[in-house]
């Protein structure tokens, strides 16, 4: 991987690299025990905005109970990303940044609060999804911002 990174970002420090990898081994260490190919065709799938349940990850956090009790064995997050909210959260401004709104704090104080809904999710042997809008980015994210300055820019 390292290999890739070099090559695909020549001029840039690997240390977000290193980051990340190290996050994906945590996030393996404590995660659920890799499904069956046909996982999905077995769960109960409960779909949701984050802050329209229960205003937060927090809130969310508490209510797995309740959603354990109804037989939901998997979360599918509607948007969680950053974004400015003109599109129900699909209009992506950071893809490595959850909303503020649904973690509150400072990033590293974020990054716990999802981690502690993961892992009480993953206790509940719920297995959490979410969407990732890849073809759709926020006029505030960089690629966008980037592709107005020029016809010719990708």
């Amino acid at each position: 991987m390292r290999q890739l990174w070099q090559q695909l970002y020549p001029h840039q420090d690997a240390a977000k690299l290193d980051q990340f990898l190290t996050e994906l081994q945590a996030a393996a260490r404590s995660a659920l025990p890799p499904p069956p190919p046909t996982w999905f065709k077995e769960v109960v799938v409960y779909s949701l905005y984050v802050d329209l349940f229960n205003k937060d990850f927090k809130g969310l956090t508490n209510r797995l109970a309740y959603l354990q009790d109804l037989g939901v064995t998997c979360l599918w997050l509607l948007p969680i990303l950053d974004s400015p909210m003109r599109d129900a959260g699909f209009d992506i401004s950071d893809y490595t940044k959850i909303r503020s709104e649904l973690v509150g704090g400072s990033d590293a104080a974020a990054q716990g609060t999802f981690a502690e809904f993961l892992a009480e999710a993953h206790r509940r042997n719920i297995r959490v999804i979410f969407d990732v809008a890849m073809n759709h980015c926020s006029d505030q994210h960089m690629w966008f911002q980037e592709a107005r300055k020029s016809l010719n820019n990708p």
